[in-house]
């Protein structure tokens, strides 16, 4: 079956939609569209024949959007959503129903994610919301429309009724996250590199995903709680040196690989297995976003960025020294814990840049 996975427009800019943040930002940066990319990888394992838009960072505008669906006629799409661009979301979305009356539209994403009652008792045009991680609800749904079968024997998806949104039950959470196709197989079909940037790292970049959610419940981050369910999972070192491999030999102009994980760093013994698995064979500028630690005075303190260079670096810790490379962490003003961190990181021979 044909389906259609969109990154839609918003205010005719590069609206970075995947970001924790979304927003259109003077530097430039746009995120790569990795939770619409796994989806697209799990679709097109199932057989399924994948049109894959990212207008804003393809500077597609809607007309031509809808110029493209109806010339592909799609029988499903799936349109991501944020709270920002919500209401521009919904509205694309009346106008490709209006062009496309047979097509079944499932919105994914945060917002829909969070709010799915409220979204679908005001789009009644909308057929449902895949809700939270939708890596295998949405080939499921293409599966059961392309078979006749009923949507609502498929879990995680909320659907729009006569009298009140539906909801099909929650889907478990995928636990062996090798099992999902590797973003970097997608990134080479559908998206260029070029269309991206990220100002903390180098240009080129590719982003990818190593572990999903997160055991710290920060009451301020997205992803963990609307998406992930709080649930921490990981894949094998084993399987992010081979992305490293395919990311190099798909892409050899890329600078810099980032690890868009939450916490990258809740398993110290997983960071050192990582860089050991892929240093004898792949680039080595790769950066991540992790959480760092001190324990003077009862704090947990900062969420920092830091950044693996090709230098010698011996960490303390019971584990053997390994070729870790030089780390440079970004640190976020945070009162008490901001001047905790600002002394704590360089005891560590690390060097600390504001925010």
């Amino acid at each position: 079956m044909k389906v259609a996975v969109v990154n839609p427009p918003f205010m005719d800019g590069r609206f970075s939609r995947t970001s924790r943040s979304p927003a259109i930002v003077k530097s430039g940066t746009m995120y790569w569209p990795f939770w619409l990319a796994y989806s697209v990888g799990t679709l097109e394992r199932s057989g399924h024949d994948v049109l894959f838009y990212d207008c804003p960072a393809e500077n597609i505008t809607k007309d031509q959007l809808l110029e493209k669906l109806k010339a592909a006629s799609p029988a499903m799409i799936v349109l991501d959503t944020s709270t920002p661009s919500i209401h521009s979301d919904l509205s694309i979305s009346r106008e490709i129903k209006e062009l496309l009356p047979q097509s079944s539209i499932f919105l994914v994403g945060t917002h829909v994610s969070a709010l799915p009652e409220e979204v679908l008792l005001s789009a009644p045009f909308i057929t449902g919301i895949a809700a939270g991680e939708y890596d295998l609800t949405i080939p499921a749904l293409a599966d059961a429309l392309q078979k006749e079968e009923d949507t609502w024997k498929v879990p995680g998806v909320w659907l729009n009724s006569e009298e009140k949104p539906f909801f099909t039950g929650h889907r478990e959470l995928l636990a062996d996250l090798d099992f999902l196709p590797m973003l970097a197989d997608v990134y080479r079909k559908h998206l260029k590199p070029e269309n991206y940037f990220f100002a903390a790292a180098r240009y080129p970049s590719v982003m990818i995903i190593t572990s999903r959610g997160c055991p710290f419940k920060c009451s301020y981050c997205l992803w963990p709680q609307v998406l992930h369910g709080g649930t921490y999972r990981s894949r094998s070192p084993q399987n992010v040196a081979e992305e490293f491999i395919k990311v190099q030999k798909y892409f050899p102009q890329v600078q810099e690989i980032v690890f868009e994980d939450d916490t990258f760093s809740v398993d110290s013994r997983r960071v050192e297995e990582v860089e050991r698995a892929r240093k004898p064979m792949v680039m080595s500028r790769w950066r991540r976003m992790v959480r760092a630690y001190a324990k003077r005075n009862g704090y947990r303190v900062g969420q920092v960025y830091w950044r693996a260079h090709n230098a010698k670096h011996v960490r303390e810790n019971p584990y053997p020294p390994y070729e870790g490379g030089f780390f440079r962490a970004y640190v976020h003003r945070d009162g008490k814990r901001h001047r905790l961190l600002c002394r704590w990181i360089p005891e560590r021979g690390w060097r600390v840049a504001h925010l």
